[in-house]
């Protein structure tokens, strides 16, 4: 196996950092079980003498009422209550808005998990804008669905070749930009539908000492967060340093996405957060799990059998690309902006190594009381508050005319945090939501079927497939593809993808190259492939270097790749492995292939054509 084949789990986790009910009958007996229903139609039923927070503040006993899928009415006792409503008994429980999570990546089923865990709604701080109008449709319905509701920032302000875009073939800045030309492109993410505008302002050097990234500089953050406000929108920004993040909110933006930790802040900058009522995620969840190399599963138990085997992967997995001491100076710096009185939203970045979806909210809220805030004020941080700064007018409270997004659980989470735990149930839009695993390892994942994979044809955005690179595991390799539509594509096919970029080796196992998840990074199977073909040729021909096909494979995953090493000519040919080439992938639970580059360091450019399964 080749040295590629031995780097360490936290290199191609980073891929993608890089997802039945019952009709009822109404009664006025007290329920144990809470009402279903079917797809189409909404119960009506109400939840009785139940400790009630309300995004806001405790009700000591009090009786909710939901129809058609909306609150319809809050009341300390049930006398109000229609007789023909289900009543669902709360002695001993508390019951909560749908809780926000404020910072998240999505793919698979990553919402289904979500929701099982009672996180009604994510906030995406990436995404793809293809997706925006059917998770516009879900949100803005009352019907059945087992996912929770998504707002999107959709493609970040970020530059060529910056932070953000590994993960997607995403538009980018030019790093030249002038004001213009920054404005013109906040403009087109806010006609394409992004919710808000996530700046990203990252050069690395809150990480190393020596790698830099290319990112946004002052004149052009200013200009980008101008014209998220002059769209109506809000301006949210990556900023990993107390300068850049001090910076952005003099110029105006309205939040971060995450806490810095390069340093211990200082007053001026929790008097500037207060007096420009700026909002701060500090995602404690990645912090901790990745600085400290915590293994986030443990501190799970009291629910480890309710974790798909996306969530279990997700939080044994971690990266080593912050320092011991970060999350320290992350706790540190949360306490002193609550001390200040800076809002504080609850957000997990969940999709990286070290978080699931779901579960990493209800550790986010323990990290967030450990920090200094009461189980009240971290509850808010999670429900009414990013509701309130988001614009989200009809979720994260419960009162009358809002969504039927609930959470009913055993315990009272003001006493101890962790109590939102223990589950009871979870209703989204006014249906009760089975918890249920829905694939597990012995449920068959998705067979992938022969055939073509991609052709590279017609311009445009391929949702499989998306550019790596050794960049989030503290490396500086550097790639990016473009379709090239001039009838020389393999066999004088009309296009082809054209992959360049520059390996480095500063990084222990430096990679870079394109991608493709047939899942969404979930497995699927391809046990019934016997061999990948393609077609290939160097681009440069003075570029004499090692090529790679690598397979990331495995339920759960297996952190390490397996991989092939070939040569490729200055001509179009065609190279086809067979899958028994590659003994240690488990193609029955394939999560991605990639065509890369090994070493020597430098630049490099090939192209790819005509991938067939078969």
């Amino acid at each position: 196996m080749s040295t590629f084949a031995k780097l360490a789990a936290v290199t191609l986790l980073v891929l993608f950092g890089i997802v039945g009910t019952n009709l009822f009958k109404p009664s006025t007996a007290p329920a144990a079980q809470a009402p279903q229903a079917t797809k189409g139609s909404h119960p009506i039923f109400a939840i009785v003498d139940v400790q009630l927070f309300d995004g806001d503040k405790l009700w000591p006993k009090a009786s909710v009422l939901v129809r058609d899928g909306l609150i319809a009415g809050v009341f300390e006792t049930d006398r109000e209550l229609p007789a023909n409503a289900q009543r669902i008994s709360g002695l001993g429980k508390m019951l909560l808005p749908g809780l926000i999570d404020s910072h998240t990546h999505n793919w698979a089923d990553a919402r289904r998990d979500a929701l099982r865990f009672g996180v009604t709604t994510e906030l995406e701080m990436l995404g793809d804008s293809a997706l925006f109008a059917t998770q516009r449709t879900q949100r803005e319905s009352r019907k059945f669905t087992d996912q929770a509701d998504l707002y999107s920032a959709g493609s970040a302000v970020t530059v060529e070749r910056g932070h953000g875009t590994q993960f997607l073939a995403v538009p980018a800045l030019d790093a030249s930009a002038n004001a213009a030309e920054v404005a013109g492109f906040v403009a087109a993410r806010a006609a394409e539908g992004s919710d808000y505008i996530k700046l990203i302002v990252e050069d690395l050097s809150a990480y190393s000492s020596e790698n830099r990234l290319p990112t946004l500089n002052p004149a052009q953050s200013q200009a980008a967060i101008e014209a998220s406000h002059a769209a109506s929108k809000l301006a949210v920004v990556h900023a990993s340093t107390l300068e850049s993040a001090t910076r952005v909110l003099e110029q105006g933006a309205d939040g971060l996405v995450h806490i810095f930790h390069d340093a211990t802040l200082e007053s001026k900058f929790t008097t500037l957060a207060k007096n420009r009522n700026s909002f701060v995620i500090p995602t404690l969840s990645v912090y901790r799990g990745n600085a400290q190399h915590i293994q986030q599963l443990r501190g799970y138990e009291d629910v480890e059998e309710s974790l798909s085997t996306e969530q279990r992967s997700q939080l044994e997995s971690k990266f080593s690309l912050l320092k011991p001491s970060t999350y320290a100076v992350a706790k540190a710096n949360v306490t002193a902006l609550h001390r200040a009185g800076v809002t504080l939203l609850a957000g997990t970045d969940a999709g990286n190594p070290g978080t699931a979806h779901g579960i990493s909210l209800h550790g986010e809220l323990q990290l967030l009381v450990e920090a200094g805030l009461s189980p009240l004020q971290a509850l808010r941080a999670a429900t009414s508050l990013p509701a309130l700064r988001f614009g989200l007018r009809d979720r994260g409270r419960i009162a009358v005319g809002l969504r039927g997004d609930l959470l009913l659980i055993n315990g009272n989470a003001l006493q101890e945090i962790t109590a939102t735990r223990a589950i009871e149930t979870v209703w989204k839009n006014g249906f009760a939501i089975d918890r249920g695993l829905s694939q597990d390892s012995s449920t068959p994942v998705p067979l992938l079927a022969a055939g073509v994979l991609a052709q590279f044809e017609q311009a445009g955005a391929l949702p499989a497939w998306r550019i790596s690179t050794d960049k989030m595991a503290n490396g500086s390799s550097q790639a990016e593809y473009s379709l090239i539509l001039d009838g020389t594509g393999g066999n004088n096919s009309e296009g082809f993808a054209r992959i360049r970029g520059e390996l480095r080796a500063d990084f222990a196992y430096p990679w870079a190259g394109l991608s493709y998840s047939p899942n969404g990074f979930r497995a699927a199977n391809a046990s019934q492939i016997k061999r990948i073909c393609f077609d290939a040729r160097r681009a440069t021909p003075s570029a004499d270097r090692d090529f790679r096909l690598s397979i990331l494979s495995g339920e759960p995953l297996r952190q390490i790749p397996a991989a092939i090493e070939f040569r490729l000519s200055d001509q179009w040919q065609t190279y086809c492995f067979d899958t028994q080439q590659f003994p240690d992938a488990d193609f029955a639970h394939l999560r991605a292939l990639m065509w890369g580059v090994g070493m020597p360091e430098g630049e490099f450019s090939f192209d790819l054509d005509s991938v067939l399964l078969e």
